[in-house]
């Protein structure tokens, strides 16, 4: 998003993204000079609930209207009701709307650099639609939905364009050991399902 201009401040680095990490002393006093934090919001990063829920710089993209949601599944994929996925931004359409929303933040930040953010952010729905056709037309050789299963369900924001359904997954939490029923219960679906398994995607929260 800020390539051509100077860069955003990350303030957490890949790993710490809602379960690990701190912000320091340095950070806290970036966060207080700056003129806008952008953060998913404390259902994600809790480590930075405690410095940017009151924070009047700060803006949680959780409480923009703009973006499709899912509730969490159980580890047999079944909805938990009032509840939020919180893996948002894997949704190809959610990407490009939380990109383009960006570009309007660093802009009133940085309005000399208005026209980049917004050629940046076209740019990368451009090569956000062309990996999505991309997907699509391997789907298409398909016969049917995919089944898969997973880890920790992190994944079904991106379901819809991959051509995958979820059967089930191993723990509700990445941090907590799957039970001996649930590694047995998958274990009977094993055969016809195939194991997702994901690089961590994290994205930056930025202090500008």
């Amino acid at each position: 998003m800020t390539e051509g201009s100077p860069p955003a401040k990350q303030l957490l680095q890949a790993g710490e993204v809602g379960h690990h990490g701190s912000i320091s002393p340095g950070d806290i006093k970036a966060i207080q000079d700056s003129k806008f934090v952008v953060w998913f919001g404390e259902p994600l990063e809790n480590n930075l609930a405690a410095s940017l829920n009151t924070a009047p710089n700060a803006i949680a993209l959780f409480e923009f209207d703009a973006f499709n949601r899912h509730p969490l599944r159980d580890v047999q994929g079944k909805p938990v009701a009032g509840t939020l996925d919180p893996h948002i931004w894997l949704d190809p359409d959610n990407a490009k709307a939380m990109t383009r929303a960006l570009a309007v933040i660093h802009s009133h930040a940085n309005p000399q650099y208005k026209a980049l953010y917004q050629a940046n952010a076209q740019k990368f729905a451009q090569r956000m639609d062309r990996g999505v056709a991309s997907f699509v037309k391997q789907a298409k050789g398909k016969q049917q939905t995919q089944p898969y299963w997973a880890y920790h369900d992190a994944y079904q924001y991106i379901e819809s364009s991959t051509n995958l359904k979820l059967v089930g997954s191993l723990s509700t939490d990445h941090h907590l050991a799957p039970r001996a029923s649930q590694i047995r219960w998958l274990n009977e679906k094993r055969p016809a399902s195939k194991c997702v398994w994901l690089a961590q995607v994290t994205s930056q929260r930025s202090t500008r």
